[in-house]
């Protein structure tokens, strides 16, 4: 038993590191490139790089359906991962529209943040950052006997919450196509570009470092 849990918690803890450290770089690369190359302004290319540091839940459930439909088997650990990097992606966006609202004196003179720790530790604290990392913890610490008196309502009634989230975003996306015709095909062509980037770097985080199975 000893000899098989030792590598089994060293690729959980890798995939914990690699999730960190996906969702920590990768709204900074979307950040640089919506603000040099797109021209988005500071504010808005924060909030659209923390949404790509983080994942979306119903694209892990689509990869999750294809795989199945194919019988493809597939590890378990991006399920951590997957809720490992919100909190980097949400602390990073949080960190940067920080970063430019004091650069632009919107808290005033004395209000806003004068370094990156202030920023960090407002955004670390955030109340998105607080429940998602203590659902992790009561995650980790119930029993199996617990989650199965709860399991109707974070299983079953999930994915038809998920099609009304969608459901509403698509409808504020609507409300907000005039904004389209501002920022032009730079932007069109980073919603294309990133997606395609970000799941060649997973690709490659997946084989060559953690050594995940093709699924």
């Amino acid at each position: 038993v000893q000899t098989c849990a030792l590598p089994i918690f060293s690729t959980a803890v890798q995939a914990v590191i690699a999730a960190c450290a996906m969702g920590l770089v990768w709204p900074l690369v979307a950040y640089a490139v919506l603000t040099r190359l797109c021209r988005i302004d500071g504010l808005n290319a924060a909030a659209i790089a923390a949404h790509y540091g983080s994942v979306s839940a119903g694209t892990f459930l689509t990869a999750i359906a294809f795989l199945e439909a194919r019988g493809l088997s597939y590890e378990s650990y991006p399920v951590v991962m997957l809720a490992i990097m919100e909190a980097p992606a949400i602390v990073i966006g949080l960190v940067l529209a920080q970063g430019v609202r004091a650069r632009q004196g919107r808290h005033g003179v004395e209000g806003g943040p004068t370094s990156i720790w202030p920023a960090l530790a407002k955004a670390c604290t955030h109340g998105s950052v607080v429940l998602l990392l203590g659902t992790m913890i009561i995650g980790a610490v119930a029993t199996p006997k617990n989650l199965q008196a709860i399991e109707p309502f974070y299983r079953g009634i999930f994915m038809g919450a998920l099609c009304l989230f969608l459901l509403e975003l698509g409808m504020d996306a609507a409300k907000r196509l005039e904004d389209y015709w501002r920022v032009g095909w730079a932007l069109t062509a980073f919603g294309i570009g990133m997606p395609l980037l970000g799941g060649t770097m997973g690709l490659a985080v997946g084989h060559y470092w953690l050594g995940f199975s093709p699924g």
